[in-house]
């Protein structure tokens, strides 16, 4: 299965829970550490690791996406998962080197570490939906769930919809949702609805009986 199944099914999440107007506290643009939903791939690479001033992980860590040169090790090249790869997708994260190899940095999300990918969308001849930040992924213990879910409460008040142990926060352009996938891990998603919806309509298409898939 898939390391980044979970955004396959983020939209369709996201079309069952009704909108609200407004959700208090839920910033206009969304973001996590200066990376807002909607930059483009470019103002995405030029942001520098939101780490510590000073230290070696801020010097060290680079972001690197798939498909670029440096993108060789299996946990990279495996990004952003075969279905949305076959579409054009994107996905980035900070790595460092060790040896020879590359090591996954993680960011402090609702004051955990997490291991964070940033999708961004296929390139298109429309520049208003080519290559822009469309999710940010991250990834926590599965234990961190109620220490997310209060961290981002405190900051954005109760959240809009409590599904089980999906939490979700959200307006009419983007939400912030916080659920667990079980037995592994404890995500946060930053999610560009209208963006997210285009992809998952692109994959959707894609996987129909009788779509060409030669290669």
């Amino acid at each position: 299965m898939p390391r980044l199944v979970l955004p396959l099914a983020i939209a369709t999440l996201l079309l069952a829970v009704a909108a609200p107007a407004q959700a208090q506290g839920l910033p206009n643009p969304l973001g996590l550490h200066g990376f807002n939903l909607g930059m483009t791939l470019a103002e995405v690479r030029g942001q520098k690791f939101p780490g510590p001033a000073a230290g070696p992980a801020a010097t060290k860590a680079k972001l690197i996406c798939s498909g670029d040169g440096l993108s060789k090790a299996d946990d990279i090249a495996l990004l952003p998962g075969e279905p949305l790869r076959e579409i054009g997708v994107k996905g980035c994260r900070f790595f460092d080197s060790v040896g020879d190899g590359k090591r996954n940095v993680p960011l402090k999300v609702g004051g955990r570490d997490a291991e964070v990918t940033f999708l961004v969308t296929p390139k298109s001849d429309d520049p208003a939906v080519s290559e822009r930040l469309y999710l940010i992924l991250a990834k926590a213990g599965l234990t961190d769930f109620d220490d997310l879910v209060a961290a981002y409460t405190a900051q954005l008040g109760p959240p809009n919809v409590r599904l089980g142990q999906l939490q979700v926060w959200q307006n009419g352009q983007a939400a912030l949702m916080i659920n667990t996938e079980p037995s592994k891990s404890s995500s946060v998603a930053y999610v560009d609805k209208a963006l997210s919806q285009m992809v998952t309509a692109s994959t959707d298409a894609k996987a129909k009986p009788g779509t060409d898939k030669k290669r």
